[in-house]
């Protein structure tokens, strides 16, 4: 990534804590493990209602403000999550007292609406460093395995600090895809296997290897069957959030990725045939989120304009009484008071 320099504003981290947000609890050492619930759903959410939902990937929380001078801080988390994509979770949390509208506000206006970031004002993972930016990066397993600063104008370490937070990320990531280091060769081509979106083979693999004589084998396969159904469970809740929301292109993508993936594995199956059956069926909020989505692709691109303000009220007259008209509608209200 390259290098970028960024400011920290020198402010106690607990005055920052303002205007009834959840502020910190504590403080989050090395080693142990992060456990927050949302007390408010975050923005972009998709059925996350606590860190342990994100367990068995890394997870950065990324302490900002809404001063320019944070801008750096946020593309980089953009560009993180968009470089590592579903491997990795960025919970993206407010310092500065804004409320959840406001951030919303911010994130269309900075066009910061594309990457599914999470956005909160609550403090999750707190390590207790002053001021903005800060961080905590979670490792898989939810334990907390780098904190700091982002970074400070003239310290001359802001690449060396960003460098250090993707080479961990990655780090996770390849052990996300390739199992624990020390996996048995036969349960690692099993993980790689899940990790190249083939499910169906990857459990296959597992289960059947989780019966092997080597008592190693078992083990690994065993616990690696048992974190490829839990994983899967959790695609699932997203598949479902998203068909709340009436986010239908996403949930199409979700769906094709899984289809025929779970026939063996019964209760997996009756909920992803469930949402699919439910989203056959909706065909006006398919339209709908499919109209919306090609708005949303110009607001990304170019800001909430003039021009995507009136597509958005199209949306709204043409698909009253969908979701999309809500969001649409949402978009328009936080657009016009700015």
């Amino acid at each position: 990534m390259k290098p970028v320099i960024l400011w920290l504003a020198l402010l106690p981290a607990a005055s920052l804590a303002l205007g009834g947000q959840a502020g910190p609890r504590g403080k989050l050492e090395r080693g142990e493990t992060a456990v927050h619930t949302f007390k408010n759903a975050p923005l972009n959410a998709l059925g996350v209602s606590s860190l342990e939902d994100l367990r068995g990937m890394p997870v950065l929380v990324a302490y900002w403000g809404r001063e320019p001078w944070a801008d750096d801080w946020v593309d980089d988390a953009v560009v993180w999550k968009k470089q590592f994509g579903r491997d990795v979770a960025i919970v993206m949390a407010e310092m500065q007292a804004a409320d959840l509208d406001t951030i919303e506000s911010v994130i269309l206006r900075k066009k910061w609406h594309g990457p599914d970031l999470i956005w909160t004002t609550e403090y999750p993972a707190f390590a207790g460093h002053s001021g903005v930016p800060q961080f905590s990066l979670l490792g898989n397993d939810g334990t907390l395995i780098l904190d700091g600063s982002a970074g400070m104008m003239g310290m001359n370490f802001v690449g060396k600090r960003l460098q250090e937070i993707e080479d961990t990320i990655a780090e996770q990531v390849r052990l996300r895809r390739e199992g624990p280091d020390g996996t048995p060769k036969k349960v690692a081509a099993a993980w790689k296997t899940f990790s190249e979106g083939d499910v169906a083979a990857a459990l296959a693999a597992a289960r059947a290897l989780s019966a092997s004589d080597d008592a190693a084998v078992a083990k690994a396969a065993g616990a690696a069957s048992k974190e490829f159904a839990r994983r899967l469970d959790r695609r699932l809740g997203r598949c479902e959030a998203l068909l709340a929301e009436g986010r239908m292109v996403h949930l199409e993508e979700e769906l094709e990725a899984l289809e025929g993936q779970l026939d063996a594995d019964e209760p997996l199956r009756a909920r992803y045939a469930a949402v699919a059956t439910a989203f056959e069926e909706n065909e006006v909020e398919r339209e709908a989120a499919a109209a919306l989505a090609k708005v949303k692709r110009t607001i990304d691109k170019k800001g909430p304009k003039k021009s995507s303000l009136r597509a958005l009220e199209k949306v709204v007259k043409k698909f009253p009484d969908t979701k999309s008209a809500a969001r649409a509608t949402h978009w328009i209200t936080l657009a016009s008071a700015r």
